[in-house]
């Protein structure tokens, strides 16, 4: 069920596998119970890969993530009173900014639940609290949103100042501000 859920949620992050810790711990149990050897060498091939990746995650220290890096290199060619918007999530790249956002759905699943003719946000980017900053990562088209208006908008009223870290920047018209230079691995 855990994986099934995964699969069909439209969009995970590596977090959501945790979930199939307790199926998998119980089924390695029941096949330790009946086949010891075995179980063995499931918890061997389970164990080794988790330790390498834990000894690489500690010896490589923190680092930023590509939200986190685009959302910096946005608050340092912003003003403190912009606005920024990132659609279908990605809230990191707000935080990192330190901007606020007049859209209130920061993840994904409430813009997809509470907005999903894209009403609230096309009325926030016309509205007179535009954002000065509307970020998309990937690509703006997605889980059948009806996205065509939130793109007439955002050609109409903003134009495309950076593309980096798997995004597009895009900046209000008429506002002028230093292209955010952000260098992501």
């Amino acid at each position: 069920m855990g994986g099934a859920s995964i699969v069909l949620g439209g969009n995970s992050w590596n977090h959501y596998l945790v979930q199939l810790v307790p199926p998998v711990a119980v089924g390695v149990g029941l096949l330790a119970a009946e086949r010891p050897r075995r179980a063995a060498a499931v918890v061997a091939a389970c164990l080794v890969p988790a330790l390498v990746s834990t000894a690489l995650l500690v010896g490589t220290g923190p680092s930023r993530s590509e939200d986190e890096t685009l959302g910096a290199a946005i608050g340092a060619a912003a003003r403190p009173t912009d606005g920024i918007v990132v659609a279908w999530g990605h809230p990191a790249v707000v935080q990192a900014s330190g901007l606020d956002s007049p859209y209130p759905s920061l993840w994904s699943l409430p813009t997809k639940t509470l907005d999903p003719r894209l009403t609230g946000l096309r009325a926030v980017l016309t509205g007179p609290h535009a954002p000065t900053w509307f970020v998309v990562r990937r690509s703006l088209p997605t889980w059948g949103l009806p996205t065509g208006p939130v793109r007439d908008v955002l050609h109409r009223d903003y134009h495309p100042v950076a593309h980096g870290c798997g995004a597009t920047v895009y900046l209000r018209d008429g506002v002028v501000r230093p292209d955010p230079a952000a260098t992501c691995g």
